[in-house]
């Protein structure tokens, strides 16, 4: 996704808005305005933007016209001087930048790494299954990227089955919602291939 906006419960604000908004956003970004207004009962809708990478002017207009449309202010908090000039620049009226609030001790450090955590997870969600279990295999058997491979190679020739299905088979198997047998079971046979292919060939 390009763009993410959530509420916060922990800020003084109504969203937090994390991200790119370009003119590829343009259709999402117009929805997301039109669902969002009905959730809003504060004539200003402030916005925690201080982690939204980039907005363009485009866009900016078309959050000016939305909420114009809808008689509300909009105020962005952030100190990201693109978006601060840009406000200045296209003299908006119903869209204004302003300053992050400081917050008090230690809340500031919990959303950054809470928003850390969303981004952290969202990459593991986009990793493909191969990726993510040799990570699993390096971790328990302490092997380097290459052997992992090697080891999801052999296991897809013995079974005739691709790669990618493999994989996704071992992940559900060895997370923490198989039952532990399972686990067991798949880490015993993992060990077993792995010691297979690590032993020594005999001179033919």
């Amino acid at each position: 996704m390009p763009f993410r906006i959530y509420a916060d419960p922990d800020a003084d604000l109504h969203f937090a808005l994390t991200g790119e908004i370009d003119a590829a956003s343009n259709d999402l970004f117009t929805t997301t305005l039109q669902r969002m207004w009905p959730l809003m009962t504060d004539h200003t809708l402030r916005v925690d933007a201080s982690n939204l990478k980039f907005i363009g002017h485009q866009q900016l207009c078309m959050l000016e016209e939305s909420a114009r449309e809808q008689n509300r202010k909009v105020v962005l908090c952030t100190n990201q001087r693109t978006a601060v000039r840009l406000v200045d620049l296209l003299s908006l009226s119903n869209v204004r930048v302003e300053a992050p609030a400081v917050y008090p001790t230690g809340v500031a450090e919990t959303q950054r790494l809470r928003e850390e955590l969303r981004q952290r997870e969202q990459q593991l969600e986009s990793q493909p299954a191969i990726e993510q279990v040799k990570g699993m295999l390096m971790q328990n058997f302490g092997l380097d990227a290459q052997d992992a491979f090697a080891l999801l190679a052999c296991l897809s020739q013995d079974t005739n089955t691709k790669l990618k299905d493999v994989a996704a088979r071992i992940r559900d198997e060895l997370t923490e919602k198989a039952p532990p047998d399972v686990r067991q079971s798949t880490l015993d046979a993992l060990t077993a291939l792995r010691d297979r292919l690590r032993a020594p060939r005999s001179p033919e």
